[in-house]
């Protein structure tokens, strides 16, 4: 999502990383990586819990979760990875964002 950043923002889109860390490790891996969204610590799994994130063990932990999320808070798009690597394509996430 980072190189296709300034694409989210063109269709006033905010990103938001829920990361599985605390605020230290977070606001680390944020900075050192230079991302231009936000990221909120969830080390308790808070969120996770809340929006259905699975939880696998033999796949490494929290399985990667997308959310688009109307201006007025509902759910309007969600895509549940089955593994690691299972992320959906800008473009597909882009393209979602004009409808």
């Amino acid at each position: 999502m980072k190189k296709d950043y300034s694409k989210f923002v063109a269709k006033n889109a905010s990103i938001v990383v829920v990361a599985p860390h605390d605020i230290e490790k977070t606001s680390k891996y944020f900075s050192k990586n230079k991302l231009p969204f936000y990221g909120i610590p969830d080390p308790d799994h808070k969120l996770a819990e809340l929006y259905r994130q699975e939880w696998k063990l033999t796949k490494l932990g929290l399985m990667p979760a997308l959310f688009i999320i109307g201006k007025t808070g509902e759910i309007v798009f969600s895509y549940y990875s089955k593994n690691m690597k299972d992320i959906p394509a800008n473009d597909l996430v882009i393209g979602l964002l004009e409808n």
